[in-house]
């Protein structure tokens, strides 16, 4: 991807530290620690470089739960969560994760968790598939 550097100051006005800010996060922005894209530029890099796990998660009990739903990359330090999450009682809810196609090659497997409740885990595995689509999987709780 194409990075470029495009800093401009809008408005002086008679304090130096508007110069000095926006000069440091021009500074920033060239040394590379921050990173601004366009739509159009995320929109390019989501075509084939993002790998997308959406995971199903029903809850067939009378209550709601609340809990967390993780996806992990095997052999990768890729691990996310989605803390907080509400799973309505007979209901069915979905959540998307996305990670770097670098981190997933096809055939790398990866495992999907929901915590829920007093500390009660379900889990479901799957892989990186050949096409170009998002991985699904279903995780029922009671």
């Amino acid at each position: 991807m194409n990075s470029y550097l495009n800093c401009s100051i809008f408005r002086l006005d008679k304090s130096h530290h508007t110069i000095v800010f926006a000069l440091s996060i021009c500074g920033i922005l060239s040394m590379g620690l921050l990173t601004v894209h366009s739509p159009n530029d995320m929109a390019h890099a989501q075509g084939n470089q993002i790998f997308k796990v959406i995971v199903q998660v029903t809850n067939n009990g009378d209550s709601d739960e609340y809990g967390a739903v993780n996806v992990d990359i095997d052999g990768a330090m890729a691990a996310q969560w989605q803390s907080g999450q509400l799973f309505p009682s007979h209901q069915t809810k979905s959540y998307t994760f996305t990670f770097s196609s670098s981190d997933v090659p096809v055939g790398t497997g990866f495992t999907a968790e929901v915590v829920y409740g007093d500390d009660s885990h379900r889990f479901a595995y799957g892989s990186n598939g050949p096409s170009n689509s998002p991985e699904t999987v279903s995780i029922s709780i009671p």
